[in-house]
């Protein structure tokens, strides 16, 4: 009697470990952290602004129509996001540069984001023996290797904008920062600790509102020969769990992108850029037919 006991208890146990182990697997499974960091306007995790980011408010929209999926939001650099995307862990991104190196590890979703491209940023008259109103030819002045710049690292500025630095990242000159903090850049350039460093327009306008810096210390400009806007893309691990969850963003974005609710989410920092027939004709043409 007793030895039946034993066996029946054992044989409950065991039940019990399976149910857990299934329940624990499926909640793992149905679990996304977006690892995020501050990076405003486009992810604001700190002071009176918080939570109001264009990346944020876009999140926010698409996870609204994700119920079946618990959401949670730890603060991570993008070395650190990129890393667990690699290695396959529950995690995403909401807006990555698509590049051939990243596509190797990394699922994506259809367009997500539009942006103004990347701007050379730079103090006033750094650049006023290279400048063509108001673009320049980055590839001129790098290969010149007469001026100073700092990037952030492991950042991607976009393919066309990282295929031209590739080759400069070793020079005396350059600085990777391993800090996401795109103040301290900026600070740097108003410092004259470099002459130049590669940054959205609305990123350092919100640097400058936020510090209150005169209009007469820093210029950006338009890089030649690349487009004016880019695209970014929700980013999960090219694994089944990663795969499952970019198809059920796409049939959110499918079903949200053309509303105007988004579009005003997505330009919610840079609104001025609406009036631009050249926004208005790349965000039908390209950012929601991709």
């Amino acid at each position: 009697m007793q030895y039946k006991l034993t066996l029946t208890f054992l044989w409950l146990m065991a039940m019990s470990f399976d149910v857990f182990s299934e329940s624990l697997l499926q909640t793992e499974n149905n679990k996304i952290s977006w690892q995020t960091y501050h990076r405003p306007p486009g992810i604001i995790k700190e002071g009176l602004d918080q939570g109001s980011g264009f990346v944020e408010k876009a999140l926010s929209l698409i996870i609204k129509h994700m119920p079946e999926y618990h959401h949670d939001f730890p603060i991570a650099s993008l070395t650190r996001a990129l890393t667990d995307i690699k290695t396959e862990k529950s995690v995403c991104h909401p807006a990555l540069y698509k590049t051939k190196e990243r596509e190797k590890f990394i699922a994506f979703s259809n367009a997500s984001i539009i942006n103004p491209s990347n701007r050379v940023i730079a103090r006033k008259g750094t650049f006023d023996q290279y400048a063509e109103g108001k673009y320049i030819d980055l590839k001129k002045v790098l290969d010149s290797r007469q001026f100073s710049f700092s990037l952030i690292k492991q950042r991607s500025y976009g393919q066309d904008v990282d295929d031209k630095i590739a080759g400069h990242y070793t020079d005396k000159n350059s600085q990777l920062l391993a800090s996401t903090e795109l103040g301290t850049v900026f600070q740097m350039v108003k410092k004259k600790r470099v002459d130049f460093t590669i940054a959205f327009p609305f990123e350092l306008n919100y640097f400058i509102e936020k510090n209150k810096i005169k209009d007469d210390v820093f210029t950006s400009y338009y890089i030649k020969n690349i487009p004016t806007y880019t695209l970014g893309y929700v980013a999960c691990p090219k694994n089944e769990w990663g795969k499952e969850v970019i198809t059920r963003v796409n049939q959110v974005l499918n079903e949200i992108k053309h509303t105007n609710d988004y579009k005003q989410a997505i330009t919610s920092w840079w609104k001025n850029e609406q009036s631009s027939k050249e926004f208005e004709d790349f965000y039908k043409m390209r950012f929601l037919k991709n």
